[in-house]
């Protein structure tokens, strides 16, 4: 009788989801007024960044966040862009494909960011916000142990997850700030933009479940 409630409790879960997703698809063709919120609440407040001790970069879009790291580098908000390294996929051993990690170092340095500046940690193997923040966290503790403050840098689709995140583990008692690239003013004029929202909500839904 128990297995039957806690699957009957699953699948109202799974169905009230599904009719939100829906919802969120078909508001901007039939609600005006509506169309911006489903993508509004995924932006965590815009905050100017402080003066802080390092920049982590998100792995994920690069094209979208890479040059905003470069941006944020560039304006002296901190002095070290940190980043760890994904898990390897059949493409990156044959070597068809670079790794996020390595395509964000080398796309920083064509950005003119120094070497010296990066702090890359090669040896991870991270496939979710959740290891990558953890890979994070212990790279900043092994190369800037004097750090303080943070800033999270990722997409705006990306980052109220992100920052609940980082947030949530944060073992040193750091002071995050979450900074993330500009939103487009009609998030779903382009498929990629509506898709990258969509998604966003089936993984907060997975991350207030599992952590």
């Amino acid at each position: 009788m128990l297995k039957q409630r806690r699957h009957l409790s699953c699948r109202a879960i799974i169905s009230t989801f599904a009719l939100i997703l829906l919802l969120i698809g078909l508001l901007p063709l039939a609600l005006p007024a509506s169309r911006q919120w489903p993508a509004k609440i995924l932006i965590e407040k815009p905050v100017f960044p402080e003066k802080a001790d390092a920049i982590i970069v998100l792995m994920g879009d690069v094209n979208d966040r890479i040059p905003y790291a470069a941006e944020l580098w560039k304006r002296g908000v901190a002095p070290k862009i940190v980043f760890v390294n994904d898990e390897s996929t059949p493409l990156q051993e044959r070597n068809l494909r670079l790794s996020d990690g390595e395509t964000t170092y080398r796309y920083l340095l064509q950005l003119d960011v120094p070497a010296e500046a990066l702090i890359y940690n090669r040896k991870t193997a991270v496939s979710s916000t959740f290891e990558e923040a953890a890979a994070a966290f212990q790279t900043v503790q092994e190369e800037l142990p004097e750090a303080k403050h943070l800033i999270i840098c990722t997409s705006w689709y990306h980052s109220s997850r992100a920052a609940w995140v980082y947030r949530h583990l944060n073992p040193a008692h750091y002071q995050i700030t979450s900074s993330s690239s500009p939103a487009p003013e009609v998030w779903y004029a382009k498929e990629i933009n509506f898709l990258a929202v969509f998604n966003e909500y089936l993984k907060w839904v997975l991350y207030l479940l599992k952590y």
